[in-house]
């Protein structure tokens, strides 16, 4: 971890970025359109000037594109965007051009976010000459101090980016990022393409100029060990929504939220003894045109809360058959793509191909009652005949609970600052914890 003295953790520290209702939707449009791909629903934070914000999640959960419509590089659909002070979302010509001299991204990849047909005083330069900053000598000296910056030399101002390592050419990108003095960063994933011993001296480099230059970072990252050293604070971000959000060391050490604890499961361990019971979500995650009505983590959460169908049923066997009504959804989505459709038409769909066997092996040696063995088998001759949609709907109607009805509320931790999303923090039902003790044993 960083030392105390860096972080700016008190509650007076001026608010630099405030989103507010934040939606970035793709598609939709028109009487025959799908479903808009929901990228980003309806996301609420804010970043202090000069702290690190960490923004972690699965692939898919929406964080770049968050990053990208901060910077106005991807247009919002709804909600604000406030800059210190100024709502970005309205700004356009001359006032957006002038305004993005403040806020500059660093790629994932430095192999691709580099002009290989160019110097690298050339593509430092860009920014500078793209704003008609100064003068051509003011420029080239400025390109210079950025290269002693990032730990460069001026003998690589008329090198190119392929005759450069990949944590130098994320140096240079660096440089390119600092060249009009911006005072945000977004860095989408700045190390996840480096060897590690590459990312301990980029992540060092970007601590020191931060402190140098006053910077304020939102750190994308899908490495949690990255985001726990570097970051202040960290929002937990699954199907465009923001799970948890709070200082860094309350989210890791006192995580209230499922989805934060699965993520943290998954964090390998020197010790393979160490968590011997690691927490593993079922399926894949739903699809961003069609995401569950309720909690969107509803599909595979650890800590469900189920409905009163039977109090006698335990945890294996909600599992079987939550593991149920995730194949009929994943069938269910795929009858729906374009090459299921054709199949259709042309007479091959094969609606049973492969179903019964992978029931069977989820329904293993795990008995069920009499009554829900009935509705599950009445769904699954639906699902055979082909009408999964129709499936999924049967199974929806006896075993769909608060989670999948409800969208949940954000809900105040221990600390203030600390907020989670989740039906569990109602006083009504058991905590996270203590479910997820009971059915992993974890202690």
């Amino acid at each position: 971890m960083r030392s105390a003295r860096s972080r700016p953790t008190e509650s007076n520290v001026e608010t630099l970025i405030h989103v507010d209702g934040l939606r970035t939707y793709y598609g939709g449009e028109g009487v025959l359109a799908d479903a808009p791909v929901k990228a980003v629903d309806g996301v609420d934070f804010e970043i202090r000037r000069g702290e690190t914000f960490g923004l972690v999640g699965e692939s898919g959960s929406g964080k770049t594109t968050l990053g990208r419509t901060l910077l106005k590089l991807e247009a919002a659909t709804e909600g604000s965007i406030v800059y210190d002070g100024t709502d970005i979302t309205s700004l356009s010509g001359s006032s957006l051009t002038e305004w993005r001299q403040n806020a500059q991204i660093v790629f994932q990849d430095p192999e691709s976010s580099l002009n290989d047909r160019l110097t690298v005083g050339a593509i430092i330069r860009e920014p500078l000459e793209a704003h008609d900053w100064r003068t051509p000598t003011a420029r080239r000296q400025r390109v210079r101090e950025l290269l002693d910056a990032v730990g460069l030399t001026p003998a690589h101002y008329t090198r190119y980016p392929h005759q450069f390592s990949g944590g130098q050419r994320q140096r240079i990108a660096i440089a390119r990022a600092l060249a009009l003095n911006p005072e945000f960063l977004v860095l989408d994933e700045p190390v996840s393409a480096l060897d590690v011993s590459v990312q301990a001296r980029i992540i060092q480099l970007l601590e020191e100029l931060q402190d140098e230059f006053g910077l304020t970072y939102l750190l994308i990252a899908h490495d949690l060990s990255v985001v726990e050293h570097i970051c202040d604070r960290v929002a937990v971000m699954y199907l465009g929504k923001i799970m948890e959000k709070g200082p860094t060391e309350a989210v890791f050490s006192e995580s209230a939220n499922p989805y934060t604890h699965a993520l943290l499961s998954a964090v390998p361990e020197p010790d393979p003894t160490k968590n011997p019971n690691r927490l593993t979500l079922r399926g894949t995650p739903p699809s961003p045109r069609n995401p569950p009505s309720g909690c969107v983590f509803s599909t595979r959460c650890p800590a469900k809360i189920y409905p009163d169908v039977s109090a006698d049923l335990s945890y294996e066997q909600w599992d079987v058959i939550e593991q149920i009504r995730a194949v009929l959804r994943e069938r269910a989505r795929d009858s729906q793509s374009l090459s299921e459709r054709f199949r259709r038409r042309v007479g091959l769909y094969q609606p049973t191909a492969g179903f019964d066997a992978s029931i069977d092996a989820i329904r293993g040696d795990v008995s069920l009652p009499e009554s829900v063995t009935e509705t599950i088998e009445s769904a699954l001759a639906t699902a055979r005949a082909g009408y999964h949609q129709q499936a999924v709907r049967e199974l929806e109607e006896t075993f769909s609970g608060i989670c999948e009805n409800e969208v949940p509320a954000t809900h105040a931790q221990n600390d203030e600052t600390h907020e989670s999303r989740c039906h569990r923090h109602r006083d009504t039902y058991t905590s996270v914890q203590t479910v997820i003790n009971e059915r992993f044993n974890h202690r």
